[in-house]
């Protein structure tokens, strides 16, 4: 499966450039996208199992450094933020949603004319 027929809702299928600019940082269900699609071809993937909010953008990802580092070589017109079930059992709601919204702030002060995507994740709390 490549990137033909990506499309962003309300508008017509992509072409495969439209990725050229795009980091993706995410946990298993990212490593899967990354494995299972010609995507990598265009765009940067930070991503490893089990991945957690906590940290992500100072983890060390093998052959490809740190999101900071990316961030300071490379502008980026669309970063896509996936984690969230890795952190099931680990800390509060509060402190969850502290770190996220800490990871956010960081990637818009580093990247601040990018379009940043955070996808679904499902739910931590009760």
């Amino acid at each position: 499966m490549g990137t033909q027929g990506f499309c962003v809702p309300g508008s017509m299928p992509l072409d495969e450039s439209y990725f050229d600019d795009a980091m993706f940082i995410g946990d298993s269900r990212t490593v899967g996208l990354r494995d299972y699609t010609d995507m990598s071809e265009r765009a940067d993937f930070f991503c490893e199992t089990s991945l957690t909010i906590y940290g992500a953008l100072e983890e060390d990802f093998e052959g490809v450094g740190t999101v900071k580092e990316a961030l300071a070589q490379k502008d980026y017109g669309k970063i896509y933020l996936m984690v969230g079930i890795n952190e099931l059992g680990r800390g509060t709601t509060e402190s969850f949603m502290e770190e996220y919204t800490k990871t956010v702030n960081t990637l818009r002060e580093l990247e601040p004319e990018a379009k940043i995507f955070i996808q679904g994740i499902m739910r931590v709390a009760g």
